[in-house]
């Protein structure tokens, strides 16, 4: 048997603990990132087959997401993917390098709080529609 998980679910990260529990990922609410701990947002952060999972929620008809300059800085020398969702099941997933590109080629505008705003659906080609797409979309890392 592998391990037991206990997911906390509240309504602003609860598409993000469905979509969690039912791929088998671990929560996580800290990091050690550069070998020192540092504090996440509980229900936003997963660890799936080694592989950070950065998850945002948009609950809005056109989506939009927010992510911290601060986020993509501390992960980049991290496996990670970023996990945009519309629905427990639906969203869209970005490789790091993609995350990277878009970030420093200023393709997403950024607030003056220094969150990328990500508007719009970012390609087709890395959207899922179910758990099952997804962990097809995840085994290419």
């Amino acid at each position: 048997m592998g391990e037991t998980y206990y997911y906390h679910v509240h309504r602003k990260n609860a598409e993000a603990m469905i979509l969690a529990a039912m791929l088998g990922a671990a929560p996580r609410g800290l990091a050690n990132i550069g070998g020192s701990l540092k504090s996440l947002s509980y229900g936003n952060y997963f660890i799936y087959d080694g592989l950070w999972l950065i998850v945002r929620t948009s609950r809005i008809p056109r989506p939009f997401w927010g992510l911290g300059r601060g986020c993509v800085e501390r992960f980049a020398r991290e496996r990670f993917g970023l996990v945009l969702l519309v629905a427990p099941q639906q969203g869209w997933l970005l490789s790091k390098d993609q995350v990277l590109e878009r970030a420093k080629g200023r393709r997403w505008p950024i607030s003056k709080k220094l969150e990328y705003k990500i508007a719009g659906p970012p390609s087709e080609a890395d959207r899922f529609e179910s758990v099952d797409e997804l962990r097809v979309l995840l085994s290419r890392f």
